[in-house]
């Protein structure tokens, strides 16, 4: 940091005013705090009129001045300056001058008084008898002052006043460096300027002389101040200087510094021993070292003390590590770093840097540990730990070694004497190797084990070792068979303990909708009720039939073993189908927005089956935000290009991608990986089945889609629906074309091939009842047998998938063989293991799912026949 260089007397300003000034604003009943407010000085130093302070200050002054009095009104209060009873002086050597313009020039004259009392240069000149110019310039790089120069102007009008003369007119000008005052007086009388000739009496001359006098001691008496006034400035800003650099590394340095003397008392102590022992330096001067050293490192920094003050060699530092004893009790390690001063008088003082090393100590210590607790592991280990050199010869061996091996000791010995057939030298498998190594070992009597092996190589001093970790699995392989067979066992029992939960919760829920249908089929079939009641009774067997018919679609789609029915269908249109029914679903408090990213959004889907997947993650979202919170549903594409690490399940491919976004309570890692599995729920008993997201993920993967979820406590649940995108195919219809309403009837001929004798009588029903003629199949060979012999007449097939004797697929196969353009319509309410039913989707044929209602048998089969 450079030396602040001295400033002359351009600085500061005198104080000779402020008396006045303070006597001023007590006439006008003003508070003198205000006018000195922010001025460093005290007040007492400000009516001195021998003192000079900063300019700045004196600026400050001023201005607070002047937001009090006006400019005229500083300037009249200017013309009556001189008389003030500091200001006497000058009317008496007004009086002795024979002429203002010499009075002018005394007191603000290039060498008069104002440029002593105050850091500016002033230039007089006659511009015409009785009229003056003066030009007030302010130091270089010093701002001017309006209120001063106001004040300065009333001055400059009452200076031929204080020599008994009429008083001056005088305007003025500001400038960005000073003012410029124009000045007309009245020029002194003839009489007046006699009179200086005139003879005085002996005591007016010595009164005269001594006012000479007293006039030129006060002129030096002000320089003298200035000068005295400019070297304290000088001193106080070298102090700052000082003082800030000192503060710097005080504030910067993290070491503590304390000085002790011969009793090792603390003199000194940086701010900095507050992060190291937690007191302030005010706390500990005047006190032993011992209030902030263990009783071990005080005797330690004392018995430094005596050996340096009593060595030769007294500028050597010393050093030790000490216990520091922080304020809040604990022990905090330090490298004390000592020295001997001696001061003029030849007393010594032991100057202290104490460096925070408790992180190495810690380090140390846990150093230390993790070493003892390593030779507590070899030790204690009951696999083998050997590490041998980079020629893979033994150089450490723990007794498990030992005991594996059979060998009393191993150090020295090749390792391939151990295990003829590990690799050799240092490098670790390579990615997609094992970790493990299968190997065979060998004991000293020559017997041969079975042992697992895992190696990791490492650097010590430069050299390159390996260390082993041998494991005996000798009797782990002798049963390795019978586990296998035990984990069969466990498996299949796990297998049956899942299908007795699945056919438990199917039973309960059946059981309830058998006695709805059974309770209001008895009470249809009483004679005591009326037609409205009897129909009444009749639609609640409906709703619990669709109720049933709904838990049979809930567990196929969880088996991946329902049959869908594609169709092409715009996802963008089907979400903006099912936007209110969202809405209706969730409360007011969950604000739910819908977005659509794209235009192109086709998949071949069963739009029923994608509108339950998302159905049932908004509600599972509801439950999710029990006070509220915001869902986002937004539609996007995707491409898969290749399969990523951990996301085998990912086929490559576009993909059109449904978001389904909560801000709900997410779920933990448990949950998310139980949450697509059967009958597990997060609801309290009697609020879910735990069929919902199973569901959803028999849907997804039954459309060759995958999942992905992403989730964390407190911070909401993302799902990923991947769907594939739809490519062109003109064969599959569209959702619009299913949709059309076509419930009339026909006439034509209808061979209808069902096993169960219920549902086929109530198709026939239906199909009779609109004026189809229908010819009956109890199976697939029956079925042939029907259609050989009315062929010709047969314009429909309507065919269960699963029959005795004969399946669905193959009596279609063998009727086109005959007629291959024959029509076949296939229905089903479940499928077995042994029946394929995907060949439905994937040969893009027909389909009904059991149980449908009249119009829908009806508009199916009329769309099939034609208009």
């Amino acid at each position: 940091m450079d030396e602040i260089p001295a400033t002359g007397y351009e600085g500061v300003a005198s104080c000779h005013l402020f008396r006045w000034i303070f006597d001023l604003c007590s006439e006008h009943h003003i508070d003198v705090q205000r006018v000195v407010k922010h001025v460093p000085y005290p007040r007492e130093y400000l009516r001195n009129p021998a003192g000079f302070i900063a300019w700045d200050a004196f600026l400050t002054l001023m201005s607070n001045l002047g937001n009090y009095f006006s400019e005229s009104q500083l300037q009249e209060a200017g013309e009556r300056v001189f008389e003030h009873a500091d200001q006497r002086i000058h009317r008496v050597v007004g009086r002795q001058l024979a002429d203002p313009r010499a009075h002018y020039d005394l007191l603000f004259g290039p060498l008069g008084v104002l440029p002593r009392l105050y850091p500016a240069t002033t230039e007089i000149s006659e511009k015409a008898p009785g009229h003056l110019v003066m030009t007030l310039e302010m130091n270089a790089g010093l701002a001017p002052c309006r209120v001063f120069q106001a004040i300065l102007a009333g001055e400059l009008a009452a200076v031929p006043g204080s020599g008994a003369s009429p008083g001056a007119e005088v305007s003025f000008r500001h400038t960005e460096t000073g003012a410029v005052y124009d000045i007309w007086y009245a020029r002194t009388s003839i009489l007046r300027w006699l009179g200086r000739f005139t003879p005085k009496l002996p005591g007016t001359r010595r009164r005269e002389r001594d006012l000479a006098l007293s006039h030129e001691n006060l002129m030096q008496v002000y320089d003298e101040l200035r000068e005295q006034t400019t070297a304290r400035r000088d001193n106080e800003r070298r102090a700052e200087a000082l003082e800030g650099r000192y503060a710097f590394l005080e504030e910067n340095i993290k070491d503590a510094i304390w000085i002790v003397d011969e009793d090792l008392t603390l003199r000194y102590a940086s701010d900095s021993i507050r992060n190291l022992a937690g007191y302030v330096p005010a706390e500990l001067k005047g006190n032993s070292v011992s209030e902030i050293l263990s009783s071990t490192s005080f005797e330690d920094l004392q018995e430094r003390f005596i050996e340096q003050r009593s060595g030769n060699d007294e500028a050597t530092p010393s050093m030790i590590e000490a216990e520091l004893v922080h304020k809040d009790g604990r022990i905090v390690w330090a490298e004390v770093r000592s020295r001997l001063l001696r001061d003029e008088k030849g007393n010594a003082r032991l100057v202290c840097v104490a460096h925070d090393i408790s992180e190495r100590k810690d380090f140390e210590t846990n150093l230390r540990e993790r070493e003892e607790s390593y030779e507590a592991i070899t030790t204690t280990a009951q696999d083998a730990i050997i590490t041998v050199d980079a020629d893979n010869t033994i150089r450490f061996a723990n007794p498990a070694a030992l005991r594996i091996f059979g060998m009393p000791s191993l150090e020295g010995l090749s390792l391939t004497q151990l295990m003829p057939d590990a690799p050799s030298g240092v490098s670790p498998p390579q990615p997609g190797q094992s970790g493990t190594l299968a190997l065979t070992g060998i004991r000293g009597g020559g017997e041969k084990i079975d042992v697992e092996a895992s190696l990791a190589p490492h650097t010590l001093g430069g050299e390159v070792y390996i260390t082993w970790i041998i494991r005996d699995v000798t009797f782990r392989y002798r049963i390795e068979a019978e586990r296998k067979t035990l984990e069969q066992q466990l498996q299949a029992a796990q297998r049956m303990d899942s299908i007795g939960q699945l056919t438990g919760g199917i039973a309960h829920d059946f059981n309830n909708l058998l006695v709805a249908i059974n309770g209001y089929a008895d009470l249809g079939l009483t004679d005591v009720v009326s037609d409205a009641e009897r129909k009444q009774y009749l639609m609640e067997i409906r709703r619990a039939s669709e109720r049933a018919a709904d838990m049979t679609h809930k567990l196929l789609a969880f088996s991946r073993r329902q049959i869908i029915e594609p169709e092409i269908v715009d996802v963008n249109e089907l979400i903006k189908g099912i936007e209110r029914i969202i809405e209706r679903l969730l409360p007011d408090s969950i604000d739910v927005r819908f977005i659509q990213t794209l235009q192109d959004a086709t998949i071949v889907a069963d739009a029923g089956q994608i509108e339950q997947v998302v159905i049932n993650l908004a509600v599972n979202a509801r439950d999710a935000m029990k006070d509220g919170g915001k869902l986002v549903i937004a539609v996007d594409r995707r491409s898969v290009v290749d399969d990523e690490p951990g996301h085998s399940y990912r086929v490559p491919g576009e993909y059109v991608v449904v978001h389904v976004e909560d801000s709900g309570t997410g779920m933990s890692e448990d949950v998310k990986k139980k949450i697509f599995e059967p009958f597990f729920t997060t609801k309290p008993e009697g609020e879910g089945t735990g069929l919902g997201m199973s569901v959803v993920f028999g849907i997804v993967k039954q459309h060759n889609g995958f999942i992905e979820l992403d989730s964390t406590p407190g911070a909401g649940t993302r799902f990923d629906i991947y769907l594939p995108s739809a490519e062109s195919d003109s064969s599959i219809p569209t959702r619009e074309s299913r949709t059309e309403s076509q419930t009339e009837g026909g006439h034509e001929t209808i061979l209808l091939v069902e096993d169960n004798k219920h549902a086929r009588d109530l198709a026939r029903l239906i199909l009779s009842g609109a004026g189809y003629d229908v010819v009956e199949a109890g199976d697939g060979v029956e079925a042939l047998d029907v259609y050989d012999r009315r062929k010709d007449d047969i314009d429909l097939i309507i065919m269960d998938v699963v029959m005795p004797k004969l399946g669905g697929r193959e009596v279609m196969n063998r009727i086109r063989e005959s007629k291959p353009d024959a029509k076949v319509l296939f229905t089903s309410g479940y499928s077995s293991g042994g029946i394929h039913t995907n060949f439905i989707l994937e040969e893009g044929l027909e389909f009904i799912p059991k149980p449908y209602g009249a119009d829908t048998l009806k508009r199916k089969v009329r769309s099939l026949l034609g208009d």
